[in-house]
């Protein structure tokens, strides 16, 4: 029987007395076992949601939330996930974590999404978190990180993709605090895909939130802690910069974002608005027709 399979049979069972004697009979003779999937079941049982804890305090269950790792082997390790040691975490959310690991088969840097405990007690669930990885593994883009491999054997379902070096867009606004020097703008936020990357950009003047994620959050019970703020701002040590106008379209022509991306989402969006008016038009004479 598979640790997938002892987890999942393991929550079925709500007594403990009824649980423990399956634990023993699962997992006899196999103590580490044991221990993984005890482990796993205290995670799933805690199961708060990321926005009734504080950040500083998430940081500091950090260890408590990695108890599913096994004990590492490389020194400096925060432990181990199958055949791929544990660095360190690069971020966590309400579905789950990212950690950054080395694979100890090709000796290479990578980053693993694991599903978090609560949601890998859910088959739909675990089967949206592989669809997921298909689809990202389907498209090959600059732009789009690049996923290797996803594993769904275990009791806690994880995909394996590029690492890559970077800063958050909470980090990045910080480094940039245009509030603090009075300039007349106004920052947004936009493509949210969870609800955790909303809540952390709290503060921010303006947020595009799509309707389901409006829904997720108010169904969300917690405190919202502000993340961004013009006090905020004002207190940062950034220092102001000054840029004549040759030196501002070259910085901004070196930008792909801010040129070739930009002009490229224009584009489709222009076309998917042609689309929209012939289906509408469309619709309209089918029904006059009719």
């Amino acid at each position: 029987m598979s640790e997938r399979s002892i987890f999942l049979n393991a929550l079925d069972r709500e007594d403990p007395a009824e649980r423990a004697a399956y634990l023993d009979e699962a997992c006899a003779g196999k103590p580490e076992l044991r221990r993984r999937i005890e482990r796993l079941l205290r995670i799933h049982q805690a199961g708060d949601s990321f926005l009734e804890v504080p950040a500083p305090e998430q940081l500091a269950l950090g260890e408590q939330a990695l108890s599913f790792l096994a004990p590492p082997r490389e020194p400096g390790a925060l432990g181990r996930l199958d055949h791929y040691e544990v660095l360190e975490v690069v971020g966590r959310g309400a579905t789950g974590v990212v950690l950054k690991a080395r694979d100890g088969k090709l000796q290479r840097v990578v980053a693993l999404k694991v599903l978090a405990p609560r949601l890998a007690a859910s088959g739909p669930a675990r089967e949206r978190f592989v669809r997921e990885a298909q689809a990202m593994a389907a498209v090959r883009d600059d732009h789009v990180i690049a996923v290797h491999a996803v594993s769904d054997e275990g009791a806690l379902p994880y995909l394996v993709m590029d690492y890559i070096a970077g800063v958050t867009l909470e980090d990045r606004i910080r480094e940039r605090p245009v509030k603090k020097f009075g300039y007349k703008t106004q920052v947004m936020g936009a493509s949210f895909r969870k609800v955790d990357q909303i809540v952390h950009l709290a503060g921010c003047d303006l947020l595009t939130i799509s309707p389901h994620l409006l829904r997720q959050l108010e169904e969300t019970e917690g405190d919202v802690k502000r993340r961004l703020s013009v006090e905020a701002a004002r207190a940062s040590d950034a220092k102001q910069i000054h840029l004549d106008e040759k030196t501002f379209r070259w910085m901004h022509n070196e930008d792909a974002m801010a040129i070739e991306k930009l002009s490229e989402g224009i584009r489709k969006f222009y076309a998917d608005t042609s689309k929209l008016e012939q289906y509408a038009a469309s619709r309209v004479t089918q029904k006059a027709a009719g």
